[in-house]
């Protein structure tokens, strides 16, 4: 991260936590992008996710107070976002509801989520559409797991510590995702 952008990030927690809401501004900038990819992911409704988005920012400036600066913000929002789309998918059903909305945003993936290399731009969005159908069928836990592992990048240690879940869950729930994804996506690829 660039120190520039390191300093804005901080002057903006400063004004929120003296109460200057205008603070979010440059907070939205830098992280509304991956945050909405984020929550789509997890709930898979375009209109839901910037739903939560928008919502988290808001939780955000109410909980500043709670915020440790000493510590990297975009985590501790991430966290706010994740947990306000599992609650969300899980109470409007969306973890086993099949939508054919747009799986591009696959293709905006983390470094991590990775389909081998494909031969055609029509294999490639096969397989992408593949994916998200895929996805959809996953309980929304383990969604969520997969989603911080392998978009957001995090270790099965990191997950664990930030979901306040056992290391052995968090493992269960990832080796049963790439279980039934890879069973589900080996019949289709």
């Amino acid at each position: 991260m660039s120190e520039p952008m390191e300093e804005e990030v901080k002057e903006a927690i400063q004004h929120l936590k003296q109460g200057d809401i205008n603070g979010l501004e440059p907070l939205v900038r830098r992280y509304q992008l991956k945050a909405l990819r984020v929550a789509y992911l997890i709930v898979r409704d375009h209109q839901l996710a910037e739903d939560i988005v928008e919502e988290a920012f808001l939780r955000a400036f109410d909980r500043i107070h709670q915020f440790d600066s000493s510590r990297a913000f975009e985590p501790w929002f991430l966290k706010i976002v994740i947990n306000m789309a599992r609650r969300a998918a899980v109470r409007y059903g969306r973890q086993t509801r099949l939508l054919d909305e747009d799986p591009q945003v696959l293709s905006t993936r983390g470094p991590n989520l990775n389909i081998r290399a494909l031969e055609t731009d029509a294999e490639y969005a096969d397989a992408l559409q593949a994916l998200w159908i895929a996805l959809g069928m996953l309980d929304v836990d383990q969604r969520v797991v997969l989603i911080q592992r392998y978009y957001l990048g995090l270790s099965e240690s990191e997950i664990a510590c930030r979901t306040q879940s056992p290391l052995g869950t968090i493992k269960w729930r990832l080796h049963a995702a790439r279980k039934f994804l890879r069973r589900l996506l080996q019949a289709d690829l």
